[in-house]
């Protein structure tokens, strides 16, 4: 099941970076201490999960 979701290394690669980019931008290079901060953590691995999740338009299910 991972090497599927891996496999679909653009969604995936997408995911991290927008996950990496989000934090940093709202966060800063600093780990979380107040509540904002590890609410932005979150949003940003949510936005991992997405990608990670996701199929690039190459990848699903055959016709019927």
């Amino acid at each position: 099941m991972l090497s599927r979701m891996f496999g679909n290394w653009w969604t995936t690669l997408l995911g991290f970076v927008a996950g990496v980019v989000q934090y940093l931008a709202t966060a800063g290079a600093t780990p979380p201490t107040t509540r904002a901060e590890w609410t932005s953590l979150l949003l940003s691995a949510i936005l991992f999960a997405l990608g990670l999740a996701a199929k690039d338009a190459r990848t699903g299910s055959a016709p019927k």
